[in-house]
């Protein structure tokens, strides 16, 4: 067994599909736009690029490495865009972000650093306005930004910006008030982690319900394929045309008809249509291959007798029989890779977080009980508790449309899951006002003042810290379930602010003030980023949050003294607790917590390792973190390699996200003997 891919399986699986279109907006040389580094700092142009350093030796202490550069660029038409970089040393960065400034404000996107290849992709659907940004038609300004983790040395080489066009389109139509469903968003994301194990490229547009012929034809230029998504908004014309598009250019265009987490697409007839398209015919039959031969980044002993029949299905069977029988093979391969993972002797700690609060199979947590238990795993986090609804009854919110539909969810996860031997932690959704919650409970928390401020006064859809009523709600949510069931523990996410952009309103300001001793003179520019307060209040912004820890945690191990504390956490620090006022390597040193999940959602293996390390240096020896793997990021490979990464380098535990239908059936079956 080889411990590295050929050279040929490296070309096929990290190499850009040829036919994939590109624009290029800066190859980072003199002569084009001209790249200023924050602070002035040195930059030099080298053959390859444009050079800048970052080490211990900074005296700034920055969180990351900016460049920007002005600019005046039209990007309404471009759906993706690809930083080609070389860094020297990539456990220096956990993260990088594009931003483009538009009016009085940025478009953001923030994905994992790039590893040894140096690649790394964003997508327009996935930028986040910040402050107030104007059209995608006027952007005025382009940032780049890497995240550091801690202070160790690294140069980085920027090679190129680039608008990409991938071969295939995920088009979305919005509904008629312009917002696109969530649902078109999943199930775009559910079959691009098929496509990503099969190198195949893909970008994903929302038009408006009454796009015109010719606003379609723009976005379907350049692209070989066109997958529709579900969408009930679809008028009937649109899809005639669409048929009546692919029919006149040869082009294959599938349409989605159902919730994918519901009602799973045939993968093998989706590949099967695709492959009207002869460029892309020919990826889906040489990625299937390369994907069979290997598992766990290991090439498989039976390759060529494996590549020797799959062809001979593909030539005499059709695309379907082909791509099913290496998806077979492929599941086969990994099963006998994963045997020397052993995670229930390797972890003391081996959970799943479940968003939905369902488990596996909504109305079945006994079944996902006992695929866990079978696979090994011993402890699951489900979500139980929003600030406007809950899976339980509750005196702090209202029961949810699933409690309704399946009942007491925490009950029955617990029923469940104590017979299999497995730990249950409830998640609880903190602060968090803007999901899940009655319109008519929203209007109460405006209308009491209790959510945050923005700069201008406006409102952040997050419960503030420091108003007392939000302390005493977030303390006694986590105080009842334990009151009211057998938990194991209870489990903080979103204990923190939204950004550095909140909160600024009266009471923080009264607060503040009195903790200084000190009116503030200008409010509230003197505590923002900038401002010449901006120390302390971040400090006392963290302080707030660690007061609502500690309290719970003081609290329970009175009235439960076995029920753990634990916490979701952010992957960079001190940074999250600068600017979101998540302290919790104070949590951990003081013993707020039993135990922490760091969010090391990353594709790439390299960058988790690089993360883990960082976090384990920061706590004592012994305390408990459970590292997160990002599995809705990642193929069944790249999840199983991220749990071999973290047992190599002696973590105590794993926490997976996300369980659901889908991920158990990729995960579960490798590791269940």
């Amino acid at each position: 067994m080889k411990n590295f891919l050929p050279a040929f399986l490296f070309l096929l699986v990290f190499c850009v599909p040829a036919f994939a279109q590109t624009r290029v907006l800066s190859d980072f040389q003199p002569g084009g736009l001209a790249w200023v580094r924050d602070s002035g700092l040195p930059m030099s142009y080298v053959p390859e690029g444009l050079r800048a350093s970052v080490s211990s030796s900074d005296t700034q202490g920055l969180a990351r490495l900016n460049i920007d550069a002005a600019c005046k660029l039209d990007l309404s038409r471009e759906n993706q865009f690809r930083l080609e970089t070389s860094v020297t040393n990539t456990g220096a960065f956990s993260d990088v972000t594009l931003y483009f400034h538009s009016g009085k404000g940025w478009f953001g996107c923030r994905i994992s650093a790039p590893g040894k290849d140096g690649v790394v992709k964003f997508t327009k659907g996935d930028f986040k306005p910040e402050d107030d940004p104007g059209t995608w038609d006027q952007i005025d300004g382009i940032r780049i930004s890497f995240w550091r983790l801690g202070k160790a040395d690294s140069q980085v080489v920027f090679h190129s910006l680039k608008c990409v066009k991938e071969p295939i389109l995920f088009a979305s139509v919005k509904t008629p008030d312009g917002t696109e469903l969530w649902l078109g968003r999943n199930n775009t994301e559910i079959i691009q982690r098929k496509f990503a194990e099969l190198n195949l490229g893909s970008e994903r547009a929302a038009l408006a319900y009454d796009a015109t012929e010719a606003e379609w034809l723009e976005i379907l230029k350049n692209h070989q394929a066109c997958i529709v998504n579900f969408t009930k908004f679809l008028k009937p014309e649109t899809r005639e045309f669409l048929e009546k598009w692919s029919r006149e250019n040869g082009k294959p265009v599938f349409f989605i008809e159902s919730d994918l987490r519901e009602e799973p697409v045939e993968m093998g007839v989706l590949m099967e249509n695709l492959a009207g398209s002869a460029p892309l015919r020919e990826t889906i039959e040489t990625q299937s291959l390369v994907r069979m031969e290997s598992a766990l980044g290991e090439e498989v002993p039976e390759a060529a007798q494996l590549k020797a029949q799959a062809q001979a299905i593909f030539k005499t069977q059709g695309v379907k029989a082909g791509f099913e029988f290496c998806e077979q093979k492929h599941a086969e391969n990994l099963k006998k890779a994963s045997v020397g993972l052993e995670i229930a002797d390797s972890f003391e700690f081996r959970g799943w977080w479940n968003h939905n609060g369902l488990g596996a199979y909504p109305g079945d947590w006994a079944r996902t009980a006992r695929e866990l238990k079978a696979a090994g795993f011993n402890a699951v986090v489900p979500n139980m508790l929003w600030v406007g609804e809950a899976l339980f009854p509750s005196q702090y919110a209202p029961v949810s449309e699933n409690y309704k539909k399946y009942g007491d969810q925490l009950a029955q996860c617990l029923e469940a899951c104590h017979a299999q031997g497995i730990q249950v932690h409830i998640w609880r959704v903190c602060f968090r006002g803007n999901w899940h919650i009655l319109p008519e409970n929203h209007a109460k928390i405006v209308k009491s003042c209790r959510f945050q401020r923005g700069p201008k006064g406006e409102v952040v859809e997050w419960l503030c810290p420091s108003d007392p009523d939000n302390i005493a709600l977030e303390v006694n949510t986590m105080l009842e379930m334990a009151d009211k069931y057998p938990i194991d523990g209870v489990h903080f996410d979103y204990i923190r602010y939204d950004g550095v952009n909140g909160c600024f309103c009266d009471g923080c300001r009264e607060r503040f003030e009195k903790s200084l001793g000190h009116k503030v003179e200008n409010w509230p520019k003197d505590v923002m980023q900038d401002g010449k307060l901006w120390a302390e209040y971040s400090a006392w912004r963290a302080g707030l949050i660690t007061h609502i820890v500690k309290t719970v945690h003081d609290e329970m191990k009175v009235r439960h003294p076995n029920v753990k504390i634990s916490a979701a956490v952010f992957n960079t620090y001190p940074h999250c607790k600068e600017v979101y006022g998540q302290d919790w390597v104070k949590w951990a040193n003081e013993g707020f917590v039993d135990f922490l999940c760091p969010m090391n959602y990353t594709q790439k293996t390299g960058t988790f390792e690089n993360m883990t390390r960082s976090q384990q240096a920061l706590v004592r020896p012994d305390f408990p973190l459970y590292f997160g793997i990002g599995e809705y990021k990642l193929t069944a490979d790249g999840t199983l390699e991220q749990v071999k990464a973290a047992k190599k380098l002696g973590a105590k535990g794993f926490t997976i996200y996300n369980l659901e239908g889908p991920a158990a059936k990729k995960i579960l079956p490798p590791l269940t003997k």
